[in-house]
């Protein structure tokens, strides 16, 4: 893990949630870390994502929106199958 960017403070972009992305100024980096008002910041955690270019935070939001659209897409067709089951279910006699 190599130190990076030990004089000049750069703008990067940090993500949040599905649709959020704001301008930070990053005083140093790692390939692990960036530090932000001298606070060392994991680049990726569950909440904030790190990126040098807005295109790269872009397309980070975009494939992990992807993602749950595919998921949220199976779970309505496994619904979709307990639906089925369920109008097949009889009163018994």
């Amino acid at each position: 893990m190599t130190e990076q960017n030990n004089n000049n403070m750069e703008t990067w972009y940090r993500t949040y949630g599905y649709d959020r992305i704001d301008e930070v100024t990053v005083e140093k980096y790692t390939d692990s870390s960036v530090w932000i008002d001298g606070k060392r910041n994991s680049r990726n955690s569950d909440h904030y994502s790190y990126f040098q270019t807005f295109e790269e935070a872009k397309d980070y939001l975009l494939e992990k929106t992807k993602a749950k659209i595919q998921w949220h897409r199976q779970q309505a067709l496994n619904y979709g199958k307990y639906w089925n089951d369920v109008l097949k279910i009889e009163e018994p006699k």
